[in-house]
């Protein structure tokens, strides 16, 4: 269940073949409110062999779940026309995803998706020179390649962050974290994918008790990554473009697109080490721009929790229902400092959007 829930299990221990029952009870009663929803069924099938002991569920059998659940939403009219998500399997080299797709599993589904971390922060893993591995950050190239060869849109990612498990100790919810969650934005649109859903908006623990990937903290307050996803939002619009550039450094990441107000374009990224780089477009040179740069809130600690925004640190005001967050309108080129992320408006003046 997408607009208002979570899904559901997808098999009992008892059986391989999914039960509805418990489905049809939501739906009638979700019907009988009007609410307006779209669905999944289940969630990263590969692990149901951990949780439910003995159950061998396969790619096939869950294709055919799927015609299952497709058809009892043809009985409801407020659902004949819902959305639904399917595999949403974990970010692993799974057998499900190919054998569901072979068994016809796409006649199903509205989209095709896929959940992926970098590593497991349940485990303790992810470091802060992860955050900044540039080997790290191309690892999804090689991921997202092995999910379009199934050649099937819409492509979501139905669930994604930094680490898996709650999110890294200290760096996924702070500062830092931000250097993947960016540069997945980016590669996320340059590769395709319709639909990015950040894990998690509050709450979410893994084996932590409030979680280390939220966007809000466990007073309901920004984490850096809430302001990152702000101005991406206020910014980004939809139409991509490719990048090129003359300096061979993976440790610059940069990503373009066109303007939210569709006037103009949007140069977005990061760099991500301990020197200092001028940016320049030789094309406008000289010419005026808007530009949004994010630095750690307390200088030269990137596990800082907050942020400043045109060296100006962002504060959460509760009197302001939507936070102004203004650029800096500024002429190319420009001196990114160390570790910084980046929004350049070349062409329009969204300074003032919303």
């Amino acid at each position: 269940m997408l607009r208002n829930g979570t899904g559901w299990t997808e098999a009992t221990i008892h059986s391989s073949r999914w039960n509805s029952t418990n489905a049809k009870t939501l739906f009638d009663y979700a019907s009988s409110k009007g609410y307006e929803m779209d669905w999944e069924l289940g969630n990263e099938p590969i692990g149901f062999t951990g949780v439910f002991k003995g159950l061998n569920l396969t790619g096939a059998q869950i294709a055919q779940d799927y015609a299952d659940l497709k058809a009892l939403l043809q009985t409801y009219d407020l659902y004949k026309n819902s959305l639904i998500l399917g595999l949403s399997e974990s970010g692993v080299l799974s057998p499900v995803e190919p054998e569901f797709l072979n068994a016809g599993g796409t006649k199903y589904i509205s989209a095709l998706s896929t959940h992926h971390y970098y590593f497991d922060g349940g485990r303790g893993k992810g470091t802060l020179q992860d955050f900044l591995n540039a080997t790290i950050l191309d690892s999804f190239i090689l991921y997202m390649h092995r999910f379009q060869n199934f050649n099937f849109t819409p492509m979501w990612l139905g669930e994604t962050s930094s680490a898996s498990g709650g999110g890294a100790v200290n760096i996924s919810d702070r500062y830092a974290g931000g250097f993947l969650y960016l540069d997945k934005l980016g590669l996320a649109a340059l590769m395709g994918v319709d639909v990015f859903a950040r894990q998690a908006i509050c709450g979410a623990g893994g084996p932590y008790p409030f979680g280390n990937y939220t966007v809000l903290n466990k007073e309901l307050r920004p984490n850096p990554d809430y302001w990152l996803s702000f101005v991406y939002k206020k910014l980004v619009g939809t139409t991509v473009y490719n990048v090129t550039t003359d300096k061979d450094d993976r440790n610059l990441r940069l990503y373009a697109s066109s303007a939210r107000n569709q006037n103009g374009l949007v140069l977005y990224g990061q760099w991500i080490t301990n020197d200092s780089l001028v940016l320049d477009v030789p094309q406008l040179s000289n010419k005026q721009v808007t530009l949004y740069l994010l630095k750690e809130g307390e200088p030269g600690n990137l596990e800082s929790a907050t942020s400043r925004l045109n060296d100006q640190q962002i504060l959460w005001d509760t009197h302001l229902p939507v936070a102004n967050l203004r650029g800096n309108h500024t002429s190319l080129p420009i001196t990114l400092p160390p570790y910084s992320q980046f929004f350049i408006v070349l062409g329009s003046d969204q300074s003032k959007s919303k």
